[in-house]
C-alpha cells in the first residue's frame, strides 16, 4: 500500500489504498479521530470529520479531490463561483449594493469574508422563505399524505 505525495501537492493512491478506503464502515454522525505520535487522541470536529470523510469516500471511487486554499481578495468570477451564480448575477447585486465589492484599477474584487457573509445570509433568507411556504401550503391544503400527492 502506498501513497505519493509531490511537491505541487498531489496526493496518488495505488489500488490497495482505494480497495481499503472502501472497505471502511464509518457510520453516519461518525467522527474521526486524530492520533499524534505519543498515541494522543483527538475527536475531530464534525464539520471536519465530513469533509475528510468525503475525500476519503472520493479517493476510494477513484475520484479526484482538489484541495486549495482560498485568497482573502477574490475575482469576480471566484465569487460567484463560490455563491454559485452567474458573475453577471453577482455584478448585478454588487452594483445595487446588496453585496461590497471595491475596484483593483478598472476590475471589480470581492472580500472573501463578505462573499461568504452574503452568503450565509441569503441561505437563511432562502430557509426562512421555504419555510414560510411549507407552512402557506400546510394552512391552505393540509398535511401532505399519500392522497393529496396522488390528485
Amino acid at each position: 500500500m502506498s501513497l505519493a505525495v509531490q511537491r505541487t501537492g498531489s496526493v496518488f493512491l495505488d489500488e490497495a489504498v482505494s480497495a481499503a478506503m472502501r472497505e471502511m464502515d464509518v457510520p453516519d454522525g461518525g467522527r474521526l479521530v486524530a492520533k499524534d505520535a505519543h498515541g494522543n487522541e483527538t475527536a475531530l470536529p464534525s464539520a471536519v470529520s465530513d469533509v475528510l470523510l468525503q475525500v476519503l469516500r472520493s479517493f476510494a471511487e477513484g475520484g479526484r479531490v482538489v484541495v486549495s486554499q482560498i485568497p482573502n481578495e477574490l475575482t469576480s468570477h471566484m465569487a460567484a463561483d463560490l455563491l454559485g451564480v452567474s458573475r453577471p448575477t453577482l455584478m448585478k447585486w454588487a452594483k445595487e449594493g446588496h453585496i461590497p465589492s471595491f475596484k483593483v484599477g478598472t476590475h471589480s474584487r470581492f472580500h472573501l469574508h463578505e462573499v461568504l457573509e452574503f452568503d450565509r445570509v441569503r441561505r437563511e433568507k432562502q430557509g426562512a422563505a421555504f419555510d414560510e411556504l411549507r407552512e402557506f401550503d400546510y394552512q391552505n391544503f393540509g398535511p401532505i399524505n399519500e392522497q393529496r400527492s396522488t390528485e
